[in-house]
């Protein structure tokens, strides 16, 4: 489905989220999204993919502001669209998967 509601959206604010810009789609396809701000400052999206190959995909970003999804990584593409519907730990807690898989490897 190529509809724009499949993409993630995003909104800036510059002055503490007093006031937002316009929700502008994203070149990114799937949701829900989880964003993660690493360390070196760069913002990582993790989501559904939500079409063939079912999965989760991730993305990164300089600048939270700009995205290619040339360089999206694929993490899973083996999940049905059910799997996607809730991110859950396997204590059945709500995460989402950069959280997880930490989680999972501590094991």
């Amino acid at each position: 489905d190529s509809s724009r509601l499949n993409y993630l959206h995003m909104t800036v604010s510059d002055d503490q989220g007093k006031t937002w810009s316009e929700v502008e789609p994203t070149p990114i396809w799937g949701f829900p999204p989880h964003l993660l701000k690493l360390s070196d400052g760069r913002i990582l999206v993790s989501y559904g993919h939500r079409r063939a190959a079912f999965g989760q995909r991730a993305c990164i970003s300089k600048d939270g502001l700009t995205w290619n999804p040339e360089d999206e990584v694929i993490l899973r593409k083996d999940a049905w669209n059910g799997v996607l519907r809730d991110q859950l730990d396997i204590d059945n807690r709500p995460c989402n998967l950069v959280e997880l898989m930490p989680r999972l490897t501590e094991s």
